[in-house]
């Protein structure tokens, strides 16, 4: 059994090794038989075990309660229903639906104002299909 072995183990069943599963047990007296590493990390975890179990937590005063409970937020009373025309219709909607109408406007203005197709002459369509589809050098090197 390896240190890293061992130091696993007692961190995940603690520093009771009769509690520990019979194979890990055998193998952990053994490793404890023959190392002084492995029986300073035991001693360890025993006293922090101890150290652990002997801590206690002090009862909060009541003074400290009634600061924290100070420092809540307060709740606001819920507002009564509008009542009306516009009681129940909500102006969110209104604007988020107008935010949208004025990106689509401005959109459809760009499309519409962007010049026509491009037409191609048969020079520049050869081009095109050369220096997209091939990079042979002899294209380049012609000059006619």
């Amino acid at each position: 059994m390896s240190m890293e072995r061992f130091e696993s183990l007692l961190d995940r069943y603690g520093p009771d090794i009769d509690v520990w599963p019979p194979a890990d047990r055998d193998f952990a007296q053994t490793y404890l038989a023959t190392s002084q590493e492995g029986r300073a990390a035991l001693a360890d975890a025993h006293f922090l075990e101890t150290e652990l179990n002997a801590y206690t937590v002090v009862e909060p005063s009541a003074a400290l309660e009634a600061a924290l409970l100070d420092l809540s937020p307060v709740t606001r009373p819920a507002r009564p229903a509008k009542r009306g025309l516009f009681g129940r219709f909500d102006f969110r909607f209104v604007t988020t639906a107008g935010v949208s109408l004025a990106c689509a406007t401005f959109g459809l203005v760009i499309g519409m104002s962007a010049p026509g197709a491009v037409a191609l002459t048969d020079d520049a369509d050869a081009f095109v299909t050369a220096a997209a589809g091939s990079y042979d050098t002899a294209f380049w090197e012609n000059d006619g």
